[in-house]
């Protein structure tokens, strides 16, 4: 019985300053029907209820069960505005108790936010590369310089054995002043 008349004197406190969705049978009917999905665990079926029943009637104790219900549905932005649209508009003679509920569903749902985004993990950064070889310390390099000499040593031996002296046919028609024709 105190139970019953302290809810009567809180839903008084709000009939006082504004819109209360038990003044409005079907926005009534809608809280009880989305109450019970929620309860059920049906919170995608039970957000539109309740958003109907606040476009009925703004009464900003449904934005605590929109509020709810985004929350159950991981929405935790839209959660947090729901929360804080009810403590802008919640008369100042609302219930201390309920404010406190929706300070901790606040809380609550940034907190939710905070862990469901992913911490990024570090890229793990690649191994060094291997130093890069100078190129006198490439076997192709040494390769080459070998060939390059023994080309040059062999043509050293060719030129340095070469006759000097033309043969002894073109000498003569040097030395008569004949022409060369080859």
């Amino acid at each position: 019985m105190l139970l019953a008349l302290s809810s009567l004197l809180a839903s008084s406190a709000y009939a006082e300053r504004g819109p209360s969705c038990e003044q409005d049978p079907q926005c009534w009917k809608d809280l009880a029907r989305g109450s019970k999905l929620a309860e059920a665990g049906e919170y995608a079926t039970a957000l539109p209820i309740f958003l109907d029943a606040y476009q009925r009637v703004p009464d900003p104790r449904l934005q605590i069960n929109i509020g709810r219900s985004l929350y159950r549905l991981q929405r935790y932005d839209e959660a947090i505005a729901a929360f804080q649209r009810y403590q802008a508009t919640a008369p100042a003679s609302a219930p201390a108790q309920e404010q406190e509920v929706v300070r901790r569903f606040i809380a609550e749902a940034q907190l939710a936010k905070l862990q469901s985004t992913p911490t990024p993990t570090p890229t793990p950064t690649p191994p060094p590369a291997p130093p890069k070889t100078p190129v006198y310390k490439k076997w192709w390099f040494w390769t080459l310089i070998g060939v390059g000499v023994a080309g040059g040593v062999a043509a050293g031996v060719v030129v340095g054995t070469w006759p000097r002296t033309p043969p002894e046919e073109q000498a003569e028609r040097i030395r008569f002043g004949l022409s060369l024709t080859f």
